[in-house]
This record gives C-alpha cells, structure tokens and sequence, in this order.
C-alpha cells in the first residue's frame, strides 16, 4: 500500500470524529450546521460505497458523478439557507437548481472522453469558490454596519465552514480544471493528490472543531 493510499483511507476514515460530534449534538445545531452533517454522512456512506466497488465493479465513474451532483446538492442548500437574510430566497433556489441541471446534464447527458469529469467538478468548485467569497463578504459587511463581532458559537462555526469550502474547493478546482494535463505527468499528479488527501484530513478536523464549538456553546 502505498503512502497516498494510506492517506486515503486516514481520511476517509477522519469523517467519523465530526460525525460523532453532530450526532452527539444534533439538538444544538442551527438548521445550516444539521445540512453539513448529513453531508457528512453522505461522505462517509461514499466513502464505502467506493471502497466496495473495487471489488464489484471495474469502472466507478458513476458513483463520482452522483457523488458530484449530491454533494453540490447540499452545499448549495447549505448557502442558501446561510444567505437568506441577504438574498431572496427564491432567487437562491432558482440559481441552484440550474446550476444543478446544468451538473446534471453534463454528467448524464453528454459524452465526455476526457479522463476525468473536468467541466462537472470545475463548474461545481468556481460555483462554491464564488458563493463562499460573496457569505465572507455579506457577513462582514453585515457586522460592520452594525459595529457588533461574531459573537456566538454557531456564527463563528459557519464562518469556519465557509473557510473550508473556500479553501478545499479551491484546490479542487485547479485540479479538475488542469486534471487532464497534469494526468499526463504521473509525479506532479501523484504530489497533487497528496496534498488533497491531506487537505481532506484537515477540513475534517475542522468540521470537528465547529461542531465542538457548538457543544461547548450549550454547556
């Protein structure tokens, strides 16, 4: 087993620390931090069903475009539950679900030769990258406006959050968007991976972190 394998596997097997947490306690999530939670779970039963096919199926490129549309599914509900009281909420879910046919359509629909499902996995990152910058924006004008700080656990936890986000699906993005030239140089690649394996890790712990914070808030 080689060392991005067992990196792998470290991450696959780190969703359960914050899943254990949400799970502990659910009572005290806000409706946004429940949505990141059954991410989570979504995750972690991906994670599975990936580990699995290898064994049942030669090519498991179907189970990364469901896991592409699905994953957008919930981030998408998580920020549109998070800019409600900047944005109508109408206007959200319109601008979603088109983007999510537009997922769809690309994912099941047309052909695509390339190695990797570049165009899926970039538009869904450029789409998360954007929406992330623009919270990070409201938000602080928000608190600016009303001379107040991110005074509450639940607050400070969405804030991370969207720092995740920002950060894993940056890396995301350059990856898919260049994939399949860098595909073309195994070495470059193979250190490219590396680092999302162990950006995985790290966005995990941090979801662990804004949970806990919660559960520290109801104490």
């Amino acid at each position: 087993m080689d060392f991005i394998a067992i990196l792998r596997y470290i991450g696959a097997l780190s969703v359960l620390i914050p899943l254990t947490l949400g799970v502990i306690n659910y009572r005290n999530l806000i409706t946004e931090l429940k949505v990141i939670l059954y991410l989570l779970v979504f995750v972690g039963v991906f994670d599975l069903m990936l580990f699995f096919s290898v064994y049942i199926i030669s090519n498991n490129e179907l189970i990364t475009k469901i896991f592409t549309l699905v994953e957008y599914g919930f981030i998408a509900i998580f920020y549109i539950l998070a800019l409600q009281d900047y944005f109508n909420i109408k206007k959200l879910l319109v601008i979603g679900s088109v983007i999510f046919g537009i997922l769809f359509i690309n994912s099941f629909v047309l052909k695509n030769s390339n190695p990797l499902d570049s165009f899926s996995r970039s538009l869904e990152s450029i789409v998360i990258i954007i929406t992330s910058l623009i919270y990070a924006f409201k938000t602080s004008i928000s608190t600016n406006s009303t001379n107040s700080i991110i005074n509450t656990t639940s607050e400070r936890s969405l804030a991370i959050i969207n720092i995740i986000f920002l950060i894993y699906f940056s890396l995301i993005f350059f990856i898919f968007l260049f994939g399949n030239i860098l595909i073309k140089h195994p070495i470059l690649f193979y250190n490219i991976w590396i680092v999302n394996a162990l950006l995985s890790i790290i966005t995990n712990l941090l979801f662990a972190y804004s949970l806990w914070t919660v559960q520290i808030q109801t104490k």
